[in-house]
């Protein structure tokens, strides 16, 4: 499986750059085309590889396998969306929030059930799937409702947060 994402990788990015010197597409759409066709899927694969390594335990079940073929679907639907302007991003963003939280439900789980204590990389993993369901979280509400959209835009410009100057005090 870790090859054939692998290919599909290096094919999106072969895609990406052609794309991107023939200017046909929006840059949103053949940065998706990128990240969330080639990449996504690869590193969700390989974290299903390293998991059990990591937490002891056996290879992952046949369904944990095909979460990233799910992503994949996402990450298609995601450049489509974009390349073709469709309104099925918030469908993808949906497809990919589903397929990782399954996935940080399985790294918990994993943890849970290690032989010892779990290596301490396997947080790592786990915050960085918390990271991509906040990200993916927020593409779906502004998605649903994008006044929501509008609403963290004001509230990012008005935040002192970019300029280092933050106005929450401790």
């Amino acid at each position: 499986m870790l090859i054939i994402l692998a290919l599909l990788a290096v094919a999106s990015f072969a895609g990406t750059i052609v794309l991107f010197q023939l200017q046909v597409l929006a840059p949103a759409a053949v940065f998706h085309l990128a990240f969330a066709v080639g990449v996504m899927p690869l590193i969700l694969g390989a974290m299903s590889h390293f998991v059990p390594v990591l937490s002891r335990s056996a290879a992952p079940h046949s369904a944990v396998r095909l979460l990233p073929l799910l992503m994949l679907v996402a990450g298609a639907l995601a450049f489509f969306s974009l390349a073709a302007a469709q309104q099925l991003s918030t469908v993808a963003a949906s497809f990919a929030l589903i397929a990782a939280a399954l996935f940080a439900a399985w790294i918990v789980h994993r943890a849970a059930v290690a032989v010892g204590s779990p290596h301490p990389c396997l947080y790592w993993y786990l915050a960085a799937i918390g990271c991509l369901l906040l990200a993916l979280l927020a593409v779906t509400c502004i998605g649903i409702s994008p006044q929501s959209a509008a609403c963290c835009w004001r509230c990012w410009r008005s935040s002192q947060w970019r300029h280092g100057r933050s106005t929450i005090r401790p």
